[in-house]
């Protein structure tokens, strides 16, 4: 609402009044005034006189804004009950002027400098026209106005443009872009963005999906929020759009479909990749793919992740993959692996430190494989056991303790016929697993009620 007066009552406070543009203001309701961009509460409404629960579209409004202060409010404030928006220097606009303005009317150049009315607010601007020098009578033209102060309009609100000096109308228009970027005005993605708009400024499915073309993708509840249409109606278009393909949703996520599509290509492309580079492991690392994809929105990462994984990818540990990927060693990897699964075979309770098992970057990644696949365990900083040994183990362990009752780590290395650099990380294992608890310096199984 834009407000045209402002006034103090004994006893009430700060009251104002305007139009309501749309939307709807509740008594109790929290505001903010912009672009001052202050809060307020909605103590008391009237209309005509008439003491009101709720102010409903196009109705002439008294508010009573206790929170603020007359000089607070100058003529030409907005109050809104959006939060998270703010008001802008630079707006995108068609301007229109009527064939029946004469010459004498005034002129409509590229960069003049201009009186701008919004409702009741008024803003010297300096306009800058597409694609044109001048803009003549019978003519329309889309433009970027620079105002001198920050403007809070909404697209779809109309204003007059008079010259200089404020007495001659020169034209009208009505806004394409609210929060227009300063760097992309004549860029070929913008120019499709606002000659959509242009065509129809009030059409919300076209408001829609000029934004999603040109963004590609955007969180639901910021869509469209400088606009009159309220969430709910916004919520349908969204439902409409999606059931005719042209748009995708997933969650709080809403993309343009083919922009959606190509995102889809790309992430199924790296994890294509990923396993001809490297079929030995078990995938695509998600970090790796929200780098590779400039992913900055965790919940745009998460969208992604389901769409992938409800057809053709699966996802697990950290990784995603094909659903018919098999993780197996490269040729190239082939004599690495083999050389960890002898070692590990050869003495498989007390089996060679890791630094001798993996000397090299081959035995590297040969153990990322043998790892992944759960082939090998690594124990400790320095211990690789095979999954068998490992199972071996624990049950050599368990069968000891319920024998022996609780044991010292000297007594456990005799029954496990292993080594003390074994064990110890062995133990820890098990204590970490939920098998064994210390109690001093012995072990026991740890029961059901610990």
């Amino acid at each position: 609402m834009f407000v045209d007066r402002v006034f103090t009552v004994r006893g009430t406070g700060t009251v104002v009044t305007g139009t309501l543009a749309g939307g709807q203001l509740a008594r109790g309701e929290n505001v903010s005034l912009q672009p001052q961009n202050l809060p307020a509460r909605i103590r008391g409404i009237q209309s005509h006189n008439q003491a009101l629960e709720l102010a409903l579209p196009a109705t002439r409004t008294a508010l009573n804004l206790p929170d603020l202060r007359l000089e607070d409010i100058p003529r030409g404030s907005v109050l809104t009950t959006l939060e998270g928006t703010e008001a802008r220097h630079t707006i995108d606009v068609l301007v229109e002027r009527s064939d029946r303005q004469g010459p004498t009317t005034g002129s409509l150049k590229n960069a003049s400098v201009i009186q701008v009315h919004f409702g009741s607010a008024r803003f010297t601007a300096r306009i800058t026209l597409l694609d044109r020098r001048e803009l003549l009578p019978g003519e329309s033209a889309i433009a970027r106005l620079r105002c001198t102060k920050p403007a809070f309009v909404f697209v779809g609100d109309r204003f007059i443009i008079r010259d200089s000096s404020g007495r001659a109308t020169i034209a009208g228009g009505v806004v394409l872009d609210p929060d227009a970027e300063e760097t992309r005005f004549r860029s070929t993605t913008e120019r499709t963005f606002l000659q959509s708009r242009a065509a129809q400024p009030n059409d919300l499915a076209i408001l829609l999906r000029s934004q999603l073309r040109r963004d590609g993708v955007g969180r639901r509840a910021a869509l469209l929020l400088k606009s009159h249409f309220t969430a709910e109606t916004i919520g349908e278009a969204i439902e409409r759009l999606a059931q005719e393909r042209a748009i995708v949703v997933h969650s709080s996520i809403v993309a343009d479909a083919d922009w959606w599509q190509g995102l889809r290509q790309r992430a199924s492309a790296a994890i294509d990749a990923e396993h001809a580079a490297h079929p030995e492991r078990a995938g695509l690392e998600l970090a790796t793919l929200r780098v590779g994809l400039a992913l900055n929105d965790a919940k745009l990462e998460e969208a992604l992740i389901a769409d992938l994984c409800s057809k053709d990818f699966s996802c697990s540990q950290g990784a995603i993959r094909r659903q018919n990927h098999r993780a197996s060693l490269p040729d190239s990897l082939g004599e690495a692996g083999t050389k960890i699964r002898a070692g590990l075979a050869a003495r498989p309770f007390d089996p060679p430190s890791r630094k001798e098992l993996v000397p090299d970057v081959a035995g590297q990644k040969a153990l990322r494989f043998l790892s992944e696949t759960g082939e090998v365990l690594m124990i400790g900083d320095d211990v690789l056991l095979s999954a068998e040994a490992f199972a071996q183990m624990k049950a050599r362990l368990t069968e000891a303790l319920r024998r022996r009752g609780p044991s010292t780590a000297s007594e456990l290395r005799q029954a496990l016929a292993t080594s003390r650099r074994v064990l110890i990380p062995f133990l820890e294992r098990c204590d970490r697993d939920g098998l064994t608890q210390r109690q001093g310096d012995r072990r026991n199984l740890r029961s059901a009620k610990d």
